[in-house]
C-alpha cells in the first residue's frame, strides 16, 4: 500500500491511500487557507488530491505534464488569475482548460462577468454548496470514466 502527499507552495494534502482502486486526481486551486482546508477535508477519502496557492504553480503543475479529472479553481488568484490560466490552457492544452470548475467570491467585476458568459465550465459562487460541487465534480469525473 503506497501513499501519496504532495505540496504546492507550503499547502499539504492529507495522505491518500493507494488500495489499488484508480481515485481520480483533482486539482485545488485557491489562495484561502480556509476554503482549501474545509475543499481538502471533503474531498479527500474520494479523490487524490494536489493543492497550489495560485494560478502560476498551477499552471505550472499542468505544463510539467502532470495529470488531473478536475479542476477546482478560484477565479481571483495572486500571480495568475483563474481567467488567465483558463486563457492559457485554452491555448496549450483546451481539453484540461474545458475541467476547470470555477469558484469564485460573487462580486463579479463586469470583466469576470463577461469572461463566464464566453465558456461552457460551471462556476459555484462563494459560499457554495459541498453537495452541488461535489456532484458537479463527481459529473466531470464519469465524462472522463473515472
Amino acid at each position: 500500500m503506497g501513499v501519496i502527499v504532495r505540496v504546492v507552495e507550503g499547502f499539504a494534502c492529507e495522505p491518500s491511500y493507494d488500495l489499488g482502486v484508480m481515485k481520480g486526481r483533482v486539482l485545488l486551486v485557491d489562495d484561502e487557507p480556509g476554503i482549501l482546508s474545509v475543499l481538502q477535508r471533503f474531498f479527500d477519502e474520494k479523490y487524490d488530491l494536489v493543492v497550489a496557492s495560485n494560478g502560476s504553480d498551477a499552471l505550472r503543475l499542468l505544463e510539467s505534464g502532470e495529470e488531473f479529472d478536475v479542476i477546482l479553481c478560484d477565479v481571483i488568484l495572486p500571480y495568475l488569475n483563474g481567467m488567465s490560466l483558463y486563457k492559457k490552457l485554452a491555448q496549450t492544452q483546451p481539453d484540461v482548460a474545458e475541467r476547470i470548475i470555477f469558484m469564485t467570491g460573487g462580486a463579479l467585476s463586469p470583466a469576470v462577468a463577461s469572461f463566464f458568459v464566453t465558456i461552457k465550465n460551471k462556476t459555484f459562487d462563494k459560499p457554495f454548496d459541498l453537495f452541488e460541487l461535489e456532484a458537479a465534480v463527481e459529473a466531470a469525473m464519469k465524462a472522463r470514466g473515472k
